[in-house]
């Protein structure tokens, strides 16, 4: 079912009254499930979208179409959205229903944000496409710098590498073995695998006991079981994850020592941020919605946003405008400040985070990509005090 969201107009921004009531309205089909639609949704793609189509009125028309992890399920749902004939289609949290759809999102011609950020994906990757642009950093880039963070900071030596069965842990997994395989004396302990809905990984947490750390490419889910299987099998060690490990914190899923041995790696982190502007938007989201918003939230909102503002600019929402817009603009987000690089990804940076005993979240530190890097280039570190870099590592 599509769930469509507008309101009356509010003007707002720098482009003034005048030109934003002339700019054309953007169409936005959103590809993503919310909570109860399935055991593995969330509620922050729709909900950031939501926010984003109610603040901006008549600019724009959002529409949300259910995605289901299951290739067929995300197919009819891709065919529904195509039907539309949207300006632009925001979708995929999963860069495995991405990557099987990616012929038919590519002959659409449609401009396609993907939630998703697999290394395929790139403009130059085998699933690349003119009309597919990245939200986020590149899956592997991300993976390098979280191996890095167990290597370097934990100072791991025994690693034991926990890989979810689809295009996340294959790709995670694959870019941890390479780094660890080039650091001197480190090694991978035990290597298991899980599926995305899984509920029982004793065998696999049982797996980890001698290792230093576990390094974990998972789903919010599995995560979440994984975690506690750990403290309840008496592995506590750090236990390294993406950005599955601030959806699970944030819902209590893990607590005490689950919650204290757990690290992520986010987009970005909204409530830890400083910035008044980022600080007013997370009181308003957490006000509108009951609960505080993750990077996810915040980057539907964002690109909701950037639609709007590219449609005022280009003064068209053909898909040749719209791609104009996303590849050569740059739109200061609650996220981040999003730029397009050579390879059509638009976020380039992740915060590692840690959590206390209750899930709370804190940035442990800030890594920025050089735009267009790929693996084992350089990764640029900066404390989360400053926003000058001190230091810089080159991943092997």
């Amino acid at each position: 079912m599509a769930l469509v969201l507008g309101v009356s107009a509010v003007v707002s921004g720098s482009a003034g009254a005048a030109k934003a009531a002339s700019a054309p309205v953007v169409k936005i089909v959103l590809l993503a499930e919310t909570k109860g639609e399935s055991s593995a949704a969330v509620p922050y793609y729709a909900d950031g979208g939501a926010m984003a189509a109610a603040q901006l009125g008549s600019k724009v028309q959002l529409t949300r179409i259910p995605a289901p992890l299951t290739t067929a399920q995300a197919q009819t749902a891709l065919l529904q959205a195509i039907d539309q004939k949207p300006d632009l289609i925001i979708g995929f949290p999963s860069s495995a229903q991405t990557i099987a759809l990616q012929p038919t999102i590519k002959n659409s011609g449609i401009p396609f944000l993907s939630l998703s950020s697999g290394e395929q994906l790139v403009a130059s990757g085998p699933y690349g496409a003119p009309n597919i642009i990245l939200i986020r950093p590149v899956d592997t880039l991300v993976a390098v710098a979280e191996t890095n963070y167990v290597l370097d900071t934990i100072k791991a030596k025994k690693i034991g590498l926990e890989c979810v069965d689809n295009a996340t842990g294959v790709n995670g997994c694959n870019a941890a073995t390479k780094v660890i395989a080039a650091k001197k004396g480190a090694s991978i302990f035990t290597q298991q695998k899980n599926g995305t809905a899984d509920t029982d990984l004793t065998g696999q947490a049982r797996a980890m006991s001698g290792a230093d750390a576990v390094l974990d490419f998972n789903f919010p889910n599995p995560l979440g079981v994984m975690a506690n299987a750990l403290v309840a099998n008496g592995v506590n060690v750090p236990h390294v994850d993406g950005s599955s490990a601030s959806i699970i914190a944030g819902a209590k899923v893990v607590q005490g020592p689950a919650a204290t041995n757990l690290n992520g790696a986010d987009d970005c982190v909204p409530i830890a941020s400083t910035d008044k502007r980022v600080k007013k938007w997370v009181a308003d989201y957490t006000a509108k919605f009951g609960y505080a918003p993750i990077y996810s939230a915040a980057e539907v909102y964002d690109m909701v946003n950037f639609a709007a503002v590219i449609a005022a600019k280009q003064g068209s929402v053909t898909p040749k405008a719209i791609l104009k817009g996303l590849t050569t603009q740059a739109y200061p987000g609650i996220c981040n400040t999003y730029k397009a690089d050579a390879i059509q990804v638009l976020s380039h940076s992740v915060d590692i985070t840690k959590f206390d005993a209750t899930g709370t979240v804190t940035i442990a530190k800030h890594l920025a990509f050089a735009p267009g890097a790929l693996p084992f280039t350089v990764v640029t570190t900066v404390p989360t005090t400053s926003v000058a870099p001190t230091t810089t590592t080159k991943a092997p």
